[in-house]
């Protein structure tokens, strides 16, 4: 799961379950509805092993910087 994304995006993973050693492509989407700015999004999952978290870092600008 995904939090922290600008308000009015939306989230979504591409492969979901991941087998090991697999991936997944996080996919935001409505991206126009997003205020400029620096956002902090925290990625959370659960596995057999349990819980993983990680963040990630994502700007948002009002035109190509």
């Amino acid at each position: 799961s995904v939090s922290g994304n600008p308000s009015g995006t939306t989230t979504g993973f591409g492969t979901n379950p991941v087998t090991p050693a697999g991936s997944s492509v996080l996919t935001i989407g409505n991206t126009a509805a997003a205020t400029a700015g620096s956002y902090t999004l925290n990625l959370s999952a659960t596995s057999t092993s349990g819980n993983k978290s990680a963040s990630l870092g994502l700007d948002v600008f009002n035109a190509a910087p």
